[in-house]
């Protein structure tokens, strides 16, 4: 087994959707769901994303891949890449030659980058300067409703002010630079993190407006002026970019070299320019980024990646949170049709969580990069 780290280079904009992206009355035939007038890309691919063209790659270079005529895996084919996709309720360690993929992460070429936490707000009305929330777990609580009840949660900040909001940032590997995640064009050095200027964003917003969504033939309503026309609809499609020089990035723990190539993922099908080297012995995610949070305090945990983790675990093994959660479901190919998962919640990738202890291993999705966590 060799350790790659892979780069994916966007050449254009791209899409890429999540649970929101459809409605849900038709689960079992997800291509068949109707789409949302107003949709937003994800930022990042999802992990099982990655997992997927990883093994579509694989098949792709060794002239496996499913055909009509061939709609079932060969067993060369089974061996290489799994018998199926991810599925939450599989217990799965190993897609074939795929033993593990990280997180996915930003990079330059010098300089790596992942969300940062949760626990930073502005300071001011005027966001001019961000400052850091500390829990204080002393003897002074505030009683705050949770989950339609009053409870207890430790007093912050007393300058932290809810109605000022948060920004969204992004942190380097060695925790030393900082980013906003979103980038703003004349943009200067006026804001300040821990007296430190924040450097501009490496996303590009990129929206598409326009009418009657539903697709013609052409010429369709020439040839025939008493059919019907489609009902005209506005839509707005917001797509992201990544700004010149950065790509995105994982490593993964491989039987079997990803061949340098053109890839497309998304809703879209947008392309990206894949390339992959070995790295050295002992290069990793965990060991990449295991300065990035180090302004954490010793009884918080946090989370690398978009983290899957049950509701009682969290009540019952943490204090006190500060997160963002995020609506999860996939999708399987089961060589006949695409069947869409039942609707999870997970926990965003930048969550934290005080006074937390492990929580149970989900292996299946520890291997294609969820439930990576943080921890002194």
């Amino acid at each position: 087994m060799t350790t790659y780290k892979i780069l994916l280079q966007p050449l254009d904009v791209y899409f890429f959707g999540g649970a929101e992206t459809f409605n849900h009355s038709n689960r079992k035939h997800a291509y068949k769901e109707k789409q949302n007038y107003f949709v937003r890309s994800q930022l990042f691919p999802q992990q099982t994303t990655i997992l997927g063209m990883l093994r579509y790659q694989l098949l792709a270079q060794n002239n496996e891949l499913v055909t009509k005529n061939y709609p079932r895996l060969l067993k060369p084919a089974s061996d290489r890449i799994g018998v199926e996709g991810f599925k939450v309720e599989n217990n799965v360690d190993k897609y074939g030659v795929i033993s593990k993929i990280s997180p996915i992460f930003l990079s330059n070429g010098t300089i790596d980058l992942i969300p940062h936490t949760k626990d930073f707000a502005w300071k001011d009305k005027e966001n001019k300067e961000i400052q850091q929330i500390k829990p204080e777990f002393g003897n002074v609580y505030q009683r705050v409703m949770f989950n339609g009840k009053w409870q207890t949660a430790p007093d912050t900040l007393n300058t932290f002010k809810v109605k000022h909001g948060q920004p969204d940032l992004l942190v380097s590997h060695d925790g030393t630079e900082v980013h906003f995640r979103d980038f703003k064009k004349n943009f200067k050095d006026a804001v300040t993190l821990n007296k430190q200027p924040v450097k501009n964003g490496i996303f590009v917003e990129v929206t598409k407006i326009g009418i009657n969504k539903e697709k013609r033939i052409k010429n369709d309503f020439k040839a025939d002026s008493n059919k019907e026309k489609p009902k005209e609809a506005f839509f707005k499609q917001t797509k992201y970019r990544l700004i010149d020089g950065w790509s995105f990035a994982f490593y993964a723990d491989l039987d079997e070299k990803i061949e340098d190539t053109i890839v497309c993922m998304g809703g879209d099908r947008s392309p990206f320019k894949l390339t992959s080297k070995v790295v050295s012995e002992g290069e990793n995610f965990d060991n990449k980024f295991k300065d990035a949070y180090k302004h954490l305090p010793d009884n918080a945990i946090a989370c690398y990646s978009d983290a899957f983790v049950k509701y009682d675990d969290v009540m019952n093994n943490c204090t006190f949170m500060i997160n963002d959660s995020l609506p999860f479901a996939s999708i399987a190919d089961n060589y006949k049709s695409y069947i869409r998962s039942d609707n999870y919640v997970v926990l965003k990738r930048g969550s934290v969580l005080y006074g937390a202890k492990d929580f149970p291993k989900e292996v299946n999705f520890e291997t294609i990069g969820y439930n990576t966590f943080y921890k002194k």
